[in-house]
């Protein structure tokens, strides 16, 4: 009789400074081979591991070692069988194991146990010992992300790291500390800007207000994915103070910084609608107020809204393949995704929504209706027979029925997954990610494995554990940090206080940063997802942040850095400053200083010429002059233009 037997190992797992040690028993000691790897969300889509730090692959039984390239720094892990010896004579009853077989090796509860525990002949956990032919799944013990996966995986996942956040990551394990981020309440922007405004401020001065609360949610804000998420959202989803209405109205902008806060990690459909029915989009693509055709008067739908919707908040400009690459003809051109008789009929869906009331000078924070959905008035709304993207829309249906089809059109369509998975991953990870990549976080997208779509948590999720976001300490930039998450990570990394009750315009949030929240230029954002230049053209790359990094905000920039640094042992009413005692306690041995400089500003990837630079001129510098000690150091590293790269 032919059966497949497969050998028993212990696994142990050194995670650089760290030791993480699991042990796996399968079935009968013999030879086989397998692959470890993770489970990309609670199901069996199995990912192997790349290789990162090696771990010790150690045979019970003959005292051998094999060094193998794997490391496993997330809590659910499993082990592929790939191929397995044949052998004959063994027990009829002996089970098979066939070749792809997926062992699933689950979480539990972290200790510092340096050894296995001892075997329980009576346990349903089998930890090793004499081998049998019975399979029992086996317990994980003492499995953390190394501090480097931690450092650089909140850099991605956060607005930076603050002290104390590395330590809670390796506590927690990277996909309990994402559900924990799932589950906490939004940090609201509408609530403190009331809370800080004054009586009789100008609308540019609440709409500096808006911008501290924004840096305050980013600072200290417990919710630090969703407040990420919030923010890639406002770059997808765009609305800007540069707009007349929303100028003068920067509570309706807080409102709508809330919706995309509230649907961050909840379902896409869900944030297409609300997103459809808020003023404050309605006003700023004008399909607040449109009304169906009257030609006698000359008068047509607002097309704004129905272009926008498909061509950036959904099905983009071109047909996709599941992986994001463009679909062409036979001739090899581009095939549009929809035509201007699509436009034409999706602006008489959206038709019939208005908001009541009249706003004061454009000002409409005194409106209530403006913090709610628009209403609709079915005389305004155009209920004839319409063909868009090649679905009917019967006649004789109300707004609301023409509405949640438009919507399904737009979110079914097999464009949206890998249309704004690509954009998430770019605002978060990588700036040039492979098709393969996009493909898989699109799948996400598709069906979270549980048969949902449109799960924006699960499509984080798959962003940031995706094997090709595997951290590999190379170096290598992924992407550039737009400026002001460049600048929250610094203030976070200092864990800066507020002086008084609240921050008074101390980022200058509207000058020096080339953009600022809810104030891109256009529908467009601050830059194309698509712009390139020089090097990173010529290699075939795109960096979007680039765009925006002109000479007059890199210097802007660099001054606002210059005066974070300097902004220690106290600061005046509204600014922010951070403890000079914590630096002056490091500065005691500069390699400390530049160990913590490494860990939380470059997450472990500051070069090596880089450190050598900045630690020759610390030495340099009298032992007597501290601020000087503590100041330039840190000025030079942020100012570094590697500050700015993501690995």
């Amino acid at each position: 009789m032919i059966v497949t037997i497969v050998m028993t190992f212990s696994l142990c797992l050194a995670a650089q400074e760290n030791r993480d040690t699991f042990w796996f028993s399968p079935l009968a000691p013999s030879f086989g081979t397998i692959e470890l790897g993770i489970l990309a969300d609670d199901n069996d889509e199995f990912v192997p591991l790349e290789a990162v730090t090696p771990f010790w692959l150690r045979h019970r039984h003959p005292h051998k070692r094999q060094q193998s390239n794997a490391f496993a720094p997330h809590i659910e892990q499993a082990v592929r069988i790939l191929t397995a010896v044949q052998a004959a004579g063994n027990p009829a009853s002996s089970p098979l194991v066939s070749s792809d077989d997926i062992i699933i090796i689950r979480p539990s509860p972290i200790t510092d146990e340096p050894l296995p525990p001892a075997t329980n002949p009576e346990s349903p956990i089998q930890y090793g010992g004499v081998a049998n032919w019975t399979f029992k799944p086996i317990e994980v013990r003492h499995h953390r992300p190394s501090p480097q996966y931690a450092a650089r995986f909140l850099q991605q996942a956060t607005f930076g790291a603050r002290p104390g956040d590395i330590e809670r990551v390796q506590e927690m394990g990277i996909k309990e500390w994402l559900r924990w981020q799932r589950d906490l309440a939004p940090s609201e922007h509408l609530p403190l800007m009331l809370q800080w405004q004054q009586p009789g401020s100008s609308p540019f001065q609440r709409q500096v207000d808006r911008a501290d609360v924004w840096w305050h949610h980013a600072l200290y804000g417990e919710d630090q994915l969703r407040q990420r998420m919030a923010f890639a959202l406002s770059q997808i989803l765009v609305v800007s103070r540069y707009h007349g209405t929303l100028g003068n109205s920067p509570n309706v902008m807080g409102q709508y910084y809330d919706l995309l806060s509230h649907h961050a990690l909840g379902n896409y459909r869900d944030l297409l609608k609300a997103v459809t029915l808020s003023p404050a989009m309605g006003t700023y693509l004008s399909m607040m107020g449109n009304q169906k055709a009257d030609p006698t008067k000359n008068r047509f739908p607002d097309e704004n809204y129905a272009r926008e919707v498909m061509q950036l908040f959904s099905i983009g400009l071109h047909q996709l393949h599941a992986d994001g690459t463009p679909q062409r003809d036979a001739n090899g051109n581009l095939i549009p995704t929809y035509r201007q008789t699509d436009i034409e009929a999706l602006a008489r869906v959206f038709t019939g929504w208005y908001v009541p009331g009249l706003c004061v000078a454009s000002a409409c924070d005194t409106n209530p209706d403006w913090f709610v959905p628009m209403q609709l008035d079915e005389t305004r709304h155009d209920s004839d027979e319409k063909w868009i993207l090649g679905e009917y829309f019967p006649a004789g249906q109300d707004a609301e029925q023409d509405l949640e089809q438009a919507i399904d059109l737009l979110f079914n369509h097999p464009n949206t997954p890998a249309f704004i998975s690509h954009q998430l991953i770019q605002r978060l990870t990588h700036s040039n990610p492979s098709p393969r990549y996009v493909e898989r976080v699109a799948n996400r997208f598709r069906d979270n494995g549980k048969g949902v779509r449109g799960d924006l948590f699960a499509v984080v999720q798959a962003i940031l554990l995706d094997k090709e976001n595997v951290f590999k300490l190379t170096g290598e930039p992924r992407k550039v940090r737009e400026p002001l998450v460049a600048m929250a990570s610094l203030a976070r990394a200092l864990d800066m206080t507020v002086s008084g009750e609240r921050m008074l315009d101390y980022f200058k949030s509207y000058s020096a940063y080339g953009q600022a929240p809810l104030a891109a230029p256009s529908v467009f954002n601050f830059f194309r997802p698509d712009y390139s230049q020089g090097n990173v053209e010529a290699n075939g790359q795109v960096a979007p942040e680039l765009e925006i990094i002109t000479w007059n905000t890199f210097v802007e920039f660099n001054n606002r850095l210059w005066k974070v640094v300097r902004s220690h042992g106290n600061a005046p009413v509204g600014a922010l400053f951070y403890a000079s005692n914590d630096m002056a306690s490091l500065l005691a041995d500069p390699d400390a200083y530049l160990d913590w400089i490494d860990t939380y500003l470059f997450a472990y990837r500051m070069p090596m010429a880089l450190r050598g630079t900045i630690l020759d001129h610390l030495n340099a510098i009298p032992a007597s002059q501290l601020n000087r000690r503590i100041q330039e150091p840190l000025y030079l590293a942020v100012s570094s233009p590697e500050f700015l790269l993501q690995e």
